[in-house]
């Protein structure tokens, strides 16, 4: 059977000659409905165009004029900017991959869907859309049959892995995703690890699924700017997850990691875990859980951390932002590490659920030299829940508005 690297070279060979491309310093352009022939479908057409472009400085590679239905992930290279020109990138019906993710895992040939060997460096990647630009996963999506659970069923959520989510990257350096339209995600819509020095912006999400997290910085993302990001989400709409100090052990209804990287990232200095210097600000969304989470645990370290302008557009029956370990107070988090955070201008719309008590702000851990300030919330829970007030400072809060546990 011909392999795929002899597949492409052939069809380039034979079908490709005078396909539109333009070089401008060192930039090469493709647009891939010219890579697209008879008797080829849209993944083909991109691995024709990726191949065109391979030995270029860098490359832009352009999506326009239909929508693009993709029945596998397209694997992004170092320095390259994708344009989506008002159309839409769809998956294919029972993919079970990712649209987006970078060239840069080695896989294992043995556990393909779990942790990776390998995380290469990769920089210098952009997805940006013009007009109406739209990222969209399955409308059929695949089952695949639970061995422990022992049934049949379908594969989206975190107990599925990776490969569920729609752009997916790890140890970049250098990028941006911005202007797009991202639905129908199979659970986190959007996942950064390791990775560090990106904008994301001007994005809308609409998440209907389990664990239907907008956008995920996880395992020690840093230096990056969100901003400007509505919607819905179904879970998280934006998320800072911190890191395990080992590999944890894998409850029996999790097949596969949705963290592929950790088991590379653990090889690397310490550090790497921490996540630090982030933005995030201007975020309309409605939701059932979190608009903005920050998760720490493991012992890895979250700090120089500014959140601002964050506005519930719904009721919601949790907290609008929170600050907690996620899997109980003591599973790795040592007392301020979370520190050097600051906190301002939290709409929320939170009612309590029974004898929970929901707010718009939450802080759920020691922390130190937190600032929060100008925090309310309209529904009929709490503006703050502050569980352990020493190290923060709070401004601009009624002090009856201020509370002291999650329970009544």
């Amino acid at each position: 059977m011909t392999n795929r690297k002899s597949y492409i070279q052939s069809v380039i060979a034979a079908t490709c000659i005078g396909c539109a491309s333009a070089v401008t310093a060192g930039n090469m352009e493709v647009n891939v409905g010219d890579y697209l022939k008879p008797g080829m479908n849209d993944s083909q057409a991109v691995d024709a165009a990726l191949y065109v472009s391979r030995n270029a400085e860098s490359r832009t590679l352009i999506f326009k004029g239909k929508t693009f239905i993709l029945t596998k992930a397209v694997e992004l290279p170092s320095n390259t900017t994708v344009i989506i020109d008002n159309c839409t990138i769809k998956q294919a019906d029972y993919t079970f991959d990712n649209i987006f993710r970078g060239n840069n895992y080695v896989i294992d040939p043995e556990n393909p869907f779990d942790y990776v060997l390998e995380v290469k460096p990769l920089k210098n990647i952009r997805i940006i859309g013009k007009g109406n630009a739209v990222i969209s996963g399955c409308d059929k999506n695949v089952t695949i049959y639970h061995p422990n659970l022992k049934e049949e069923q379908v594969g989206v959520g975190d107990y599925y892995g990776w490969r569920t989510h729609l752009i997916h990257f790890a140890n970049l350096e250098n990028f941006e995703i911005g202007n797009l339209k991202i639905e129908k995600s199979r659970c986190w819509a959007v996942a950064f690890g390791m990775s560090t020095r990106g904008h994301i912006h001007d994005i809308e999400f609409d998440t209907h699924v389990k664990n239907g997290d907008g956008l995920d910085l996880l395992y020690g993302c840093s230096h990056i700017l969100v901003e400007n990001i509505t919607g819905f989400t179904s879970d998280d709409t934006v998320a800072i997850g911190g890191c395990h100090d080992s590999l944890p052990s894998k409850a029996p209804q999790y097949l596969y990691t949705c963290t592929p990287w950790l088991k590379y990232q653990l090889t690397l200095d310490k550090k790497r875990r921490d996540s630090h210097d982030i933005e995030i600000r201007n975020i309309r969304t409605g939701g059932i859980y979190h608009a903005i989470i920050m998760l720490c645990y493991g012992g890895a370290q979250m700090y120089n951390i500014k959140i601002s302008d964050i506005t519930d557009t719904g009721k919601r029956n949790c907290h609008l932002v929170d600050l907690y370990t996620g899997y109980g107070y003591g599973s790795g988090y040592n007392p301020g590490d979370i520190h050097d955070v600051e906190i301002s201008n939290i709409n929320g719309d939170s009612d309590c659920r029974g004898n929970e008590v929901k707010a718009a702000l939450t802080i759920q851990l020691p922390v130190k030299n937190v600032t929060v300030s100008n925090i309310i919330n309209k529904g009929n829970g709490k503006d703050c829940i502050i569980t352990h007030p020493d190290g923060i400072t709070v401004k601009d809060v009624k002090p009856e508005q201020i509370y002291n546990k999650l329970t009544k």
